[in-house]
């Protein structure tokens, strides 16, 4: 069955076209096997496949089957018509914590290991996934907080080289760096105010920590197991999100208001500071190759820029984006809203002009993507990671 989902850019809505649906779902339904197993990422049970299953879940009413693919097992979700919402998609989801509230902040890709790094709040726990297993590895330790407590507890940011993680504990202020190897920890240090986002800047041997409430980032020198806090950058009207363009020894924070700025990662100085057309910052990423700086306002919308504050475009989405993500391999951007909880799909081609390719329910405040072409959503409302393979 081929699905084409569109998004319509003026509306708050998914739209959908089927070619010969009528004719295939029965075709589909016929084809219904067992569903496959999936660990769950619940530490009460330790990924005991065989007994573990995986659970799909809709927002909305709505028809499902399963159907074979060259991928392995594609989720088919036909919603009722109502809804003009279709999902195409090898679809999985993972529980983080027995199916509760999980204050999840963001959601990372670390190449240099090839895992998703998933910073699960108040869980406690800074999750290490095999994308291509769905194989987990758990760095604990972190300070703990009830089902729903927010995002605003625990490990809630974390960042990986090629030979250690780091990450922050937001309740603890603390930054930790931690052996890739046996996952433990080999340096703590006091951060001097409320953590939100914490880099690794290789070119310099430097991690900085955005701590907005102090409207600063803090930098500190990271030798092996030894931390030493060097400096602090102030950065007034944010930090909102952080990323770096090692590259060009660039590092890229926005405003909580409309701007976006530019620091030279080397003197930790402001290069420029340019519009960024949003009325509240949020999400940031970058497209190094082709030097787009691209940021997700929370009122609605993804811009496009140039690495010297050109814009390029600009995309209408659902409002509550947060933080999103980009593959440079598809030149996809995935941008979660909690409005609706619907993920859209953007395509950005090599002048920068964003165009929508496609939706798909699920998902809201972080995103990640992959080096085999999935996606990666949080659902931190139901506790819980939403895999969908990009097929757009």
């Amino acid at each position: 069955m081929a699905l084409r989902v569109g998004y319509d850019p003026h509306r708050s809505a998914n739209v959908c076209s089927a070619n010969r649906a009528h004719e295939t779902y029965g075709a589909a339904l016929a084809s219904i096997k067992p569903y496959r197993h999936f660990p769950s990422l619940d530490a009460q049970n330790p990924f005991n496949t065989d007994k573990q299953a995986m659970t799909i879940h809709s927002h909305r009413p709505s028809r499902f089957a399963f159907l074979p693919c060259a991928h392995g097992l594609a989720f088919l979700l036909l919603s009722s018509c109502a809804h003009k919402e279709a999902i195409l998609a090898n679809a999985q989801v993972l529980s983080l914590d027995s199916g509760r509230s999980v204050g999840i902040d963001e959601l990372r890709y670390a190449p240099t290991l090839r895992r998703v790094l998933a910073p699960a709040g108040g869980t406690g726990k800074l999750l290490l996934i095999d994308p291509a297993t769905v194989g987990v590895e758990t760095l604990a330790g972190f300070s703990t907080a009830e089902a729903g407590a927010g995002h605003g507890h625990g490990v809630t940011s974390a960042y990986a080289s090629a030979t250690q993680l780091f990450a922050i504990d937001r309740d603890r202020m603390e930054l930790i760096v931690a052996s890739r190897k046996d996952l433990t920890v080999l340096a703590r240090a006091r951060l001097a105010s409320a953590p939100d986002y914490v880099r690794y800047v290789a070119s310099t041997g430097e991690l900085w920590v955005t701590e907005p409430r102090a409207s600063q980032i803090e930098i500190f020198r990271v030798d092996g197991a030894k931390l030493q806090a060097t400096a602090t950058l102030p950065i007034h009207g944010g930090p909102e999100d952080l990323e770096i363009d090692d590259t060009h020894g660039r590092a890229y924070t926005h405003l909580w208001k409309g701007q976006t700025v530019a620091i030279d990662t080397k003197t930790r100085s402001v290069i420029t500071t340019f519009p960024n057309h949003c009325t509240d910052s949020r999400g940031l990423v970058l497209d190094i190759a082709r030097g787009f700086v691209m940021a997700g306002c929370a009122e609605g919308k993804l811009v496009v820029m140039s690495t010297e504050g050109a814009f390029l475009s600009e995309l209408a989405t659902d409002a509550g984006v947060d933080n999103f993500a980009y593959s440079a391999a598809l030149k996809h951007a995935y941008v979660p809203s909690d409005s609706h909880n619907v993920t859209l799909v953007a395509a950005i081609d090599d002048r920068g002009i964003a165009r929508a390719i496609g939706s798909f329910s699920g998902g809201s405040q972080c995103a990640a993507a992959d080096e085999v072409g999935q996606i990666w959503v949080c659902d931190p409302s139901h506790g819980r990671l939403i895999v969908v393979r990009d097929t757009y």
